[in-house]
C-alpha cells in the first residue's frame, strides 16, 4: 500500500547460485480500490502499429517489385522462416535512400 492505494503483485523467490541468495521476484498484477474492487494493469500501450508513412515513393516500389520476384525462392529455400527474412528485408531497404547512405558513410 502506497499511501491511499492498495497495489497487487504475485510475489515469490528464486535462489540464485552466483551469490547464494534467495531473491523476491514480484510482479505487478493490478491495483485494488474499495468501489471498482480489482483492476488489472493495463496492457503495453503500443500495439500493433498503424501503416507507415512512405516518405519515397520510388524506393519502396522498387523494393515491393524486388520482393515479388524473391519472395518464392526464399519460401522454397526457407519454408519456415521466409516470413521474417521478409520483414528483415523490408526493415534494412524500406528507408529513404540518403538515411542508408548516411548510416554506411
Amino acid at each position: 500500500m502506497q499511501g491511499s492505494n492498495c497495489y497487487v503483485y504475485h510475489t515469490t523467490s528464486s535462489y540464485e547460485k552466483a551469490i547464494k541468495k534467495g531473491r523476491k521476484v514480484s510482479k505487478y498484477l493490478g491495483k485494488l480500490e474499495k468501489e471498482k474492487g480489482f483492476i488489472p494493469k493495463r496492457q503495453n500501450k503500443r500495439t500493433v502499429a498503424g501503416p507507415r508513412n512512405i516518405t519515397e515513393y520510388g524506393n519502396s516500389m522498387l523494393l515491393h517489385e524486388m520482393m515479388k520476384e524473391i519472395k518464392p525462392l526464399l519460401k522454397e529455400g526457407f519454408s519456415d522462416h521466409w516470413e521474417e527474412i521478409c520483414v528483415l528485408l523490408r526493415s534494412v531497404f524500406d528507408k529513404p535512400f540518403f538515411k542508408r547512405l548516411q548510416s554506411v558513410f
